[in-house]
């Protein structure tokens, strides 16, 4: 997948003099994004390109806003969906597959760390950005009682938006920005934005985009 995201010279000082970096966040089935998948810092011209692989990751840091996520453990990305993976086998904080499948296009955790009883859990992915590679990040976070089973179905959509003192993998709190959402398919995996200052957001350069 791309997007392409275009500023004006204009809009792009006044970006900069006012701190702003430009957020990318992933949604999952039935639920908004709460984790800022990708942070970084505008250009005039700005190109995010991933592929629709995922990692799990399991994490100490309760899902509370503004919390930064800290795994303890991680799969890397190209984990295949339809599969259940359990973490905590033997109270180590390890990843391994389990034998019960799940539904094509998801992902199934179950927590069996029992100390502590509770753990956040969810998927990662990697990306580029201008052309710089970009770890696999969380682009979600659910808390996960021990020995309950959480499962994770990713929409290939994104939103953006415009925001200040934010970083990646942070739990977000109510984004007062306006969201745009992008939405992407297997036959159209690329998408463009601008930047529109007199609404104060991004807007369509192509089709599969709508603001809220």
């Amino acid at each position: 997948m791309e997007l392409d995201i275009s500023i004006t010279a204009d809009d792009f000082s006044a970006l900069i003099d006012n701190g702003l970096r430009i957020i990318i966040a992933r949604p999952l089935e039935d639920a908004e994004p709460n984790v800022s998948w990708l942070v970084f810092n505008p250009y005039m011209k700005n190109t995010v390109q991933w592929a629709e692989e995922y990692g799990l990751y399991a994490s100490t840091v309760k899902v509370q806003k503004r919390k930064i996520i800290t795994p303890i453990g991680e799969l890397p990305p190209k984990v295949l969906d339809g599969k259940s993976y359990l973490f905590g086998d033997g109270q180590k904080a390890l990843f391994s597959e389990g034998t019960d499948p799940c539904d094509s296009g998801s992902f199934a955790i179950k927590n069996l760390m029992t100390d502590p009883p509770q753990l956040s859990f969810g998927l990662t992915q990697k990306a580029q950005v201008n052309g710089m590679d970009i770890a696999p990040s969380p682009i979600n976070a659910v808390s996960v009682l021990s020995h309950y089973t959480a499962t994770f179905t990713p929409l290939p959509k994104v939103y953006v938006w415009l925001e200040t003192s934010l970083d990646t993998g942070i739990i977000l709190n109510d984004v007062k920005s306006a969201l745009t959402e992008v939405d992407f398919d297997a036959s159209n995996t690329k998408k463009s934005l601008t930047y529109d200052s007199n609404q104060g957001c991004f807007v369509a350069s192509s089709n599969g985009v709508k603001r809220y």
